[in-house]
């Protein structure tokens, strides 16, 4: 494990001699403010009640963020799973996969703009309060795009979650 201090935060990395198999999870705690960015290859990257921008990436894994701010996720093969609760001006939130599901919670009447596309799968939403009118900005509601090839789109209110 190597972790580097620099302008702006640190760095934390797994250095894995070739040819070994090993698992290492890691819990760190982000001050409110401060931008979260996880990536991995192979595994899932969780990160709960954070209150920054997160950026979250995996090639075979899942993702499942919960933040006040804005979410750009992205999957190659793996479902993400989201929790915001976005201010206003707040900058879009993307969350994107290929092979896998897309869920968004979002607070019960909260004022969301939401874009969602699949090419191979539906979109499914339960709560109140929601529009199908995937063409129109809401002006000052937070926007999100949610996108995957192979998979479903799930958007719910907290309230209403399954």
């Amino acid at each position: 494990v190597s972790v580097v201090e620099h302008d702006g935060g640190a760095t934390i990395q797994t250095l894995q001699p070739a040819a070994t198999v090993a698992e290492v999870d890691y819990r760190v705690r982000v001050p409110a403010g401060v931008r979260f960015v996880g990536r991995t290859a192979n595994g899932k990257v969780e990160a709960h009640g954070l209150e920054s921008p997160v950026d979250a990436e995996t090639v075979n894994g899942n993702i499942d963020i919960e933040t006040s701010s804005s979410l750009q996720a992205r999957a190659v093969n793996g479902s993400i799973t989201a929790r915001l609760s976005p201010a206003s001006d707040a900058p879009p939130s993307t969350l994107e996969t290929v092979n896998g599901s897309v869920t968004l919670a979002l607070p019960d009447r909260s004022p969301a703009s939401i874009e969602a596309t699949t090419l191979y799968g539906s979109i499914n939403s339960r709560g109140p309060s929601f529009r199908r009118d995937l063409q129109r900005r809401r002006n000052g509601a937070p926007h999100v795009h949610l996108r995957t090839i192979s998979g479903n789109i799930n958007i719910f209110r907290a309230a209403s979650r399954p």
